[in-house]
């Protein structure tokens, strides 16, 4: 399992009250031939506006992912 911890900033500066995390975990599947992609993203309640910035932010990560699936998926038929 690979596992990748980002830091996403609203400023320049990250600081405890303008930052969330974003959390990426990769886990092989099927014997090694596919790969589970899980993705949490946490800090929302230290925003000014976290429960708009947590609505924002999941409906850019479902259409970040669904690019992302397309994209493996045309890789994948070639």
């Amino acid at each position: 399992c690979d596992f990748i911890v980002s830091r996403k900033s609203l400023d320049d500066a990250v600081t405890p009250d303008n930052r969330t995390y974003v959390e990426f975990t990769l886990t092989p599947t099927d014997g090694g031939r596919r790969t589970l992609l899980r993705l949490v993203e946490s800090g929302f309640a230290a925003l000014a506006h976290g429960g708009k910035q947590h609505a924002d932010n999941t409906e850019g990560w479902m259409s970040e992912l669904a690019e992302l699936q397309a994209h493996l998926d045309g890789a994948a038929q070639e």
